[in-house]
């Protein structure tokens, strides 16, 4: 998305989060070689300290990716791999959903709020919309229209943006990166995909705060256990790969 941009601090901030959140729906998906040249050159890390630099975050620690691509790519699919039991699934509501009608019933819910600005998932993109790479690329595509809304002028299309960013923190994306990171920590300690997982919480906690709202932490227990397959509405937002 290409915008001409007013240097105001409303609008850089804009950009660094929509920047902060592209870089971390990058890191959740599928290791490409094109991600793994990325992390190994260091540019991964560099652009993510930067962005979060820009947001006043200097004590963050941008994860490092090290020198074993191989091994980023076998964790990659023993964390998160269905085929390989998925010991820490990516879906937030595996973390939600108390059952199927319920996880059923946020998955429409996340559909709405993709379709609601003209998005669904991309069509190499095989996951549900409640993938964490899916909703963190949403909140970078809001971001990114809030900051071309700001650019132009146009106040009230970019507190629409803001609104829909609030509440999509407050009921989805805030609620589950807490336990989900939890997760990853017990199974996978001090590696990148934990690392990553962290920052994303810590980060999401802050924005959620500079959005004005609070979430409410998800309590629900992991389940993984056998449901029926579930025809998710409209394949929801093009995250991967959305504008």
């Amino acid at each position: 998305m290409s915008v001409q941009v007013e240097e105001t601090r409303d609008v850089r901030q804009a950009l660094a989060r929509a920047q902060a959140y592209g870089l971390l729906a990058r890191a959740f998906g599928r290791p490409d070689s094109a991600f793994l040249s990325e992390i190994r050159g260091g540019r991964f890390r560099r652009a993510l300290k930067a962005a979060l630099t820009a947001l006043d975050w200097e004590d963050a620690e941008a994860p490092r990716g090290g020198a074993r691509t191989a091994a980023l790519q076998s964790e990659f699919v023993r964390l998160f791999s269905p085929s390989a039991g998925a010991n820490c699934p990516p879906y937030e509501t595996e973390y939600t959903g108390a059952h199927v009608f319920m996880r059923a019933q946020q998955l429409a819910d996340i559909a709405g709020f993709y379709r609601a600005f003209g998005l669904q998932l991309a069509a190499g993109f095989r996951e549900r919309p409640d993938h964490i790479a899916a909703e963190l690329e949403f909140m970078h595509v809001l971001a990114l229209k809030e900051a071309r809304a700001l650019a132009r002028g146009e106040e009230e299309h970019a507190e629409t943006c803001r609104r829909a960013q609030a509440g999509f923190v407050r009921d989805h994306l805030g609620r589950w990166l807490a336990p989900y990171a939890e997760r990853l920590a017990s199974l996978s300690e001090g590696s990148f995909y934990a690392r990553v997982a962290s920052l994303s919480s810590d980060f999401v906690a802050r924005d959620a705060e500079s959005l004005g709202v609070r979430p409410e932490i998800a309590t629900a227990r992991l389940t993984l256990e056998p449901e029926p397959a579930l025809e998710c509405p409209a394949e929801a937002g093009e995250t991967s790969g959305a504008g």
